[in-house]
Order: structure tokens, then sequence, then C-alpha cells
């Protein structure tokens, strides 16, 4: 019987730009209520970002990633995890953003399978580079 427990995560997530609009990102997550104590998941991937029309605050974000997962009694096989996003992304300033994104996560090797929802607030250290 499939497990359709609401299982939340927090985490950090850290993206490199290596083009105009394609970017490489590295995210930690751990679940902090859910009944999923000790899951947690590191995933490397790639992500693509285009205004959603010019000169606009808003910005399309598409994200596929790899990685593994473990623990929390989730099903998730040898514990790779692959997952999708796709969002919004809203810059309020140069260096200050929110993110809405929604996808899906899932073991190939296990049978856990889910929806995700994430919110987040971005901050760009952009000055770190010049």
């Amino acid at each position: 019987m499939p497990d359709h427990r609401r299982i939340d995560l927090i985490g950090i997530q850290a993206d490199r730009m290596v083009g105009r609009h394609l970017y490489v990102t590295g995210q930690a997550l751990g679940a902090y209520r859910g009944g999923a104590g000790g899951y947690a998941t590191g995933l490397l991937g790639a992500g693509y970002i285009l205004p959603w029309w010019k000169n606009s605050r808003l910005e399309l974000n598409l994200e596929g990633l790899v990685g593994v997962g473990g623990g929390g009694g989730l099903a998730v096989g040898g514990g790779l995890i692959t997952q999708a996003t796709a969002g919004l992304n809203y810059r309020i300033s140069e260096t200050t953003g929110v993110q809405l994104t929604y996808g899906y996560v899932g073991a190939p090797q296990g049978h856990f399978r889910a929806r995700v929802v994430s919110l987040a607030v971005s901050y760009r250290l952009t000055t770190l580079e010049k």
C-alpha cells in the first residue's frame, strides 16, 4: 500500500551560472516534519532560467537533478533519487528573490515517488566573483 503522508524538508541550494541562462546546482535537504525523521537527500544537477518577458523581474526556471537519499522509512531502494521541477522566480532586487517550484522526485530502484512543492528565498552572492 502506498504511503501518502506529507513530509516537510528544509535545506540549502547553491547555484553557479555557467552561461547566460544555464546553471549547475547542488542541494542538501533533510526532513523536519512528517514522520520521516532521518530522511536526507543530496542532489546535483542543472537548471535553465528564462525571463518571462523582456525586462521582467519574473523568470521561468527548469531543473533536473540526480543524487542520493535515504532514511526515514522511505522506500528509496538503493538510494538513487531523481528530481525534475519547473517554477517561477521573482527578483525583488538584483540580489534577492523568491521562488515557487513544482515537480516530481522518485527512486528508480525503489517505490518512492512524490510531488515536490518548494517555496524558497534566494540571495545572489555575485559580489564574491567581482
